[in-house]
């Protein structure tokens, strides 16, 4: 069993640090200046879509967000590596531990149809409609943004009496 371990994240002079869980925890107190704590905070990451999908995010000193496994990535792992992402091994972007992060090449994430989620769209009686073969199909049919359509589907919302739904969690 391997235990947490902490580095600083660079540009805060050890005032934030992240562990190979992925949790992030802050020495400031909060107001102005640079007042230390005698003991570390924990901080919470949120939820956020983005452009590319949702993520987990953390917002350090006022500053913008940051993704989790962004800040992962160049704290315990090689750095931002030209024609690689970081993806996560499980599937679920939650997940930010140092075990669940590799690197994959941008042209296997373009050729490998496993990253393309097939989507139902059903009637509010659950009767399946039609089926696309991704989000982003989906998306361009019905008139909707690719974040629009992936926020409706998390959220299990009914819009325009339809229901979208991973066709991988469809039970025929």
């Amino acid at each position: 069993m391997t235990t947490e371990q902490w580095r600083p994240i660079p540009g805060y002079d050890g005032g934030y640090e992240i562990s190979t869980l992925g949790e992030i925890r802050t020495w400031f107190r909060p107001g102005p200046g640079d007042r230390r704590r005698d003991t570390p905070k924990i901080m919470k990451a949120y939820k956020r879509f983005t452009k590319s999908g949702p993520a987990l995010m953390i917002t350090l000193r006022g500053e913008r967000p940051y993704r989790v496994k962004i800040l992962m990535r160049d704290v315990w792992m090689q750095g931002n590596v030209p024609g690689m992402k970081v993806k996560f091994q499980d599937g679920d972007f939650t997940n930010c531990s140092l075990a669940n992060l590799r690197y994959i090449s941008t042209s296997e994430v373009n050729r490998n149809p496993g990253n393309r989620c097939p989507v139902a769209k059903c009637d509010a009686t659950g009767r399946v409609l039609q089926y696309y073969q991704s989000i982003a199909e989906a998306a361009r049919e019905n008139f909707w943004s690719k974040s629009g359509l992936q926020k409706a589907i998390s959220e299990e919302r009914l819009v325009g009496g339809c229901y979208y739904i991973r066709a991988s969690k469809f039970t025929t």
